[in-house]
């Protein structure tokens, strides 16, 4: 209040001022006042809005990294399932003639069965691979799907402009 009780005032005196001391420039104009706090919230928003987009563009990158290095990963993989499965196909050729041979005790069967552990140590191998690409398959699967899903949940702002 910028008058005491009793004062004697004349027509057009300011008496007082109504505002929110949280919202005015020193007494001055309030609506001004709350337009520039709106302004500098919109400006902050923005920018944690780009912050957080950077975030995200920034994990998708790295997803991308990680599938491009699963999928080299696989193409090594399925030459060495080609390479295992040749060799696994020999052994066996090797096993059948060594129990041919041992049939008509050209070799013993000691050989045979020495060969035959050959044979199933191959095909585990074969195996065992087999499993390997099929557990990186499904995390190659499990990316492709968490990039999709980034794309499709990123909401689209440009140009400091939300859509």
């Amino acid at each position: 209040m910028r008058v005491i009780e009793g004062q004697r005032v004349e027509k057009g005196d300011v008496i007082g001022v109504v505002a929110s001391r949280e919202y005015t420039l020193e007494d001055g104009d309030t609506s001004h006042a709350i337009k520039q706090n709106i302004e500098l919230r919109r400006i902050s928003i923005r920018e944690s809005y780009r912050s957080r987009m950077q975030q995200l563009d920034d994990q998708l990158a790295s997803q991308r990294r990680r599938l491009l290095g699963v999928e080299r990963e696989l193409a090594m993989m399925a030459d060495s399932v080609r390479n295992l499965h040749e060799q696994a196909s020999l052994a066996k050729e090797i096993l059948d003639r060594f129990e041919l041979l041992g049939r008509t005790q050209y070799v013993s069967e000691l050989q045979v069965q020495q060969q035959r552990s050959i044979y199933l140590q191959r095909v585990g191998d074969v195996q065992a691979l087999e499993r390997q690409v099929a557990s990186l398959k499904e995390s190659r699967s499990e990316l492709i799907k968490g990039i999709e899903e980034h794309g499709l949940n990123r909401p689209g702002f440009s140009g400091g402009c939300f859509h």
